[in-house]
């Protein structure tokens, strides 16, 4: 599942902060718990469109983060 991908790929204490709310054929919608997390998901948008991909999800092409 795409919450077990992200999860695997983050530090330990944002594990139960962020999840996969919506996802498409190319872009996957993240909610945070948080406005600082939302910006640290922002900010490494790049690293985790990378791991989507690098797990056979080469057709995510967006990242959207939104705040609970």
């Amino acid at each position: 599942s795409l919450n077990i991908i992200l999860n695997d790929s983050i530090e330990t204490n944002l594990k139960n902060k962020i999840r996969v709310i919506n996802y498409t054929e190319t872009c996957i919608t993240i909610e945070c718990d948080d406005t600082s997390i939302a910006s640290i998901m922002r900010f490494e948008k790049d690293k985790y469109l990378d791991i989507f991909n690098d797990n056979n999800l080469s057709d995510i092409k967006e990242l959207k983060v939104r705040v609970k």
